[in-house]
């Protein structure tokens, strides 16, 4: 793995196409996000829910102009 904070060389994405070797090359903002995805070096403080009303349950025009509270 190759990790590089900002964008990779030239020479470094030549190498990695190059290489015989797997090497994922990870850009920017990749690696925060794969920290967040996988709870390294993070915690979840808060989280919501988001609903919808399904469709299927009702008469459309029932539910037209209904707000959830």
């Amino acid at each position: 793995m190759l990790v590089a904070t900002s964008g990779l060389a030239r020479v470094a994405n030549d190498y990695v196409e190059k290489s015989s070797r797997r090497i994922v090359p990870i850009n920017g903002g990749e690696p925060v996000r794969l920290m967040a995805t996988h709870d390294i070096g993070a915690r979840r403080k808060t989280s919501c829910e988001v609903k919808r009303v399904d469709e299927g349950c009702f008469d459309p025009e029932d539910i037209r102009g209904m707000s959830l509270p």
